[in-house]
């Protein structure tokens, strides 16, 4: 009897560590957020921010991975590419603010307009898995009259 006991023990263990490294590959991580705006920089250095934007718009293009995807804001703080929501381009990213009231938008343009290159912000936002609202952690970097942002959510 304490053999089967063991087993099942052993067996629940097992099932439990392997699905909960399979959930985590299930989102993406900050290592990953960070290279994610690096290429697109790359990318958009390479064929044109103009050719760029329409692809990082696309929610189904090669720049959504998992949880993860990209927003480009201009000079002015609004969004040219949102890779979620393509109802948010045009839309003013420097007014975004979140559920506790945290102007996280603002927070970005304040600090690339005071010539940090990049840098994290973070704040509350919907989970488009959970549709809970779950601590986020934006990666931005600015690119010459753009500023790249991807983020993750903290789970």
């Amino acid at each position: 009897m304490r053999r089967i006991f063991s087993f099942r023990l052993i067996v629940t263990a097992l099932v439990f560590l392997f699905s909960a490294a399979a959930g985590a590959a299930d989102f993406g991580t900050k290592d990953e957020a960070v290279a994610m705006v690096g290429k697109a920089i790359a990318y958009a250095n390479q064929v044109g921010i103009a050719k760029a934007l329409p692809e990082f718009s696309d929610p189904k293009g090669k720049w959504v991975d998992r949880d993860l995807y990209l927003i480009v804001v201009d000079k002015a703080g609004n969004r040219v590419a949102h890779g979620q929501n393509a109802k948010m381009i045009g839309k003013s990213y420097a007014d975004s603010i979140d559920v506790n009231g945290k102007a996280y938008g603002k927070d970005v343009m304040d600090s690339a307009a005071a010539g940090k290159g990049k840098g994290w912000v973070d704040y509350y936002f919907t989970d488009p898995i959970t549709k809970k609202q779950l601590q986020k952690s934006a990666y931005w970097e600015r690119s010459g009259e753009n500023i790249f942002v991807c983020g993750v959510y903290l789970r």
